[in-house]
């Protein structure tokens, strides 16, 4: 569906189903390593080629916001020759704790934010085609239930939608253009510039990084960001850590993959890659990892039949299922944890 531009004076504020927005949940990473780590994160939510996709983010409070779009769109939006400004990331920059909504005309966004920090971020079409209110069930969640709840509308917004919302612990609607502040709207500006792909071995380099993380310990976790300065420095790090490893008599190596040869644990890319072909057409919508523990959180498949099959794997153990949802379009939506092998 063609989303109608949203301008606001010299800005154009664009629309979350286009641009979508992402919570991401990253380990604590130097700047320069944490655009990388976005794009590795992102290709896994947002389908599409390097070519067809841009990609920005944002870290408000300490969190993640990884934004994707299509580059014509993106084309599109700078045909305008006006700033580009996330409706997300202006109420991010704006409020402290409370349930937000803001609406345009044909899409609306919910978030909740607790001390500054976004903790829900999630958007619908306005009106939604398949009848489903997204954002009702999360007003009436009580675990929200002491925030107070803002409504702001753009331009063309269908203001009747809002007023069941409206009645929710007295929910005032407001312009949103009374929270379009010259402070938020320079810290909310995004895509200011064309951001190139970024280098496939610092890809990988971030992915060992995501998924060693808490594993290595501080002195090998800064051994290989030294990948990242040169494809020639990362052989050297290879080494290092070979020689570490067998000063402290590390033995029963398993070969890793070739794109990051880690010779104790596996590269994320071969974690992923192993989810991924579990079942046809999943899509991974989260991937965490803490230690060797991991927990991913997918969608548009079967989860029993998910959960055999990384049960059959010689990468995984402890293979848990902790909670399956049927989806409307059917497959489930479902979370699943486990370890990986050391060996």
């Amino acid at each position: 569906m063609e989303m109608k531009e949203c301008i606001v004076s010299d800005k154009i504020i664009i629309s979350p189903l286009e641009a979508r927005h992402y919570l991401l949940d990253l380990p604590p990473l130097k700047e320069s390593f944490r655009k990388e780590a976005v794009v590795y994160a992102l290709r896994t939510l947002y389908p599409g080629t390097s070519e067809s996709t841009v990609f920005d983010y944002r870290c408000p409070h300490g969190k993640t916001v990884g934004i994707a779009v299509s580059s014509r769109r993106l084309e599109k939006y700078r045909s305008y020759n006006k700033l580009l400004i996330s409706p997300a990331l202006v109420v991010e920059q704006t409020e402290k704790n409370a349930v937000v909504v803001c609406a345009a005309e044909s899409w609306i966004e919910l978030q909740v934010i607790r001390q500054g920090a976004p903790l829900v971020l999630l958007c619908a079409g306005q009106p939604d085609t398949t009848g489903k209110d997204v954002i009702g069930p999360v007003l009436a969640d009580k675990a929200y239930s002491d925030l107070p709840v803002h409504i702001y509308t753009l331009p063309g917004a269908q203001v009747q939608r809002l007023d069941g919302y409206e009645r929710c612990r007295g929910a005032v609607r407001k312009p949103f253009a009374d929270i379009l502040t010259p402070a938020a709207v320079s810290k909310s500006a995004v895509f200011r510039e064309r951001k190139s792909g970024p280098d496939l071995i610092k890809i990988f380099s971030v992915a060992a990084v995501l998924l060693f993380a808490g594993i290595l310990g501080t002195a090998d976790i800064l051994l290989y960001r030294k990948a990242n300065r040169a494809a020639e420095e990362l052989l050297s790090v290879k080494k290092e850590y070979e020689r570490k490893k067998n000063a402290a008599g590390i033995t029963g190596t398993k070969p890793a993959s070739p794109a990051v040869q880690v010779s104790v644990k596996l590269p994320l890319t071969v974690v992923l890659q192993e989810i991924s072909g579990t079942a046809s057409g999943i899509r991974l919508d989260s991937f965490t990892a803490n230690g060797s523990s991991f927990k991913f959180e997918a969608e548009n498949a079967q989860a029993l039949a998910v959960l055999e099959e990384l049960k059959k794997s010689a990468y995984f153990e402890d293979v848990t299922l902790y909670q399956a949802v049927p989806l409307e379009t059917g497959g489930e939506r479902f979370i699943i944890s486990g370890k990986i092998k050391n060996e």
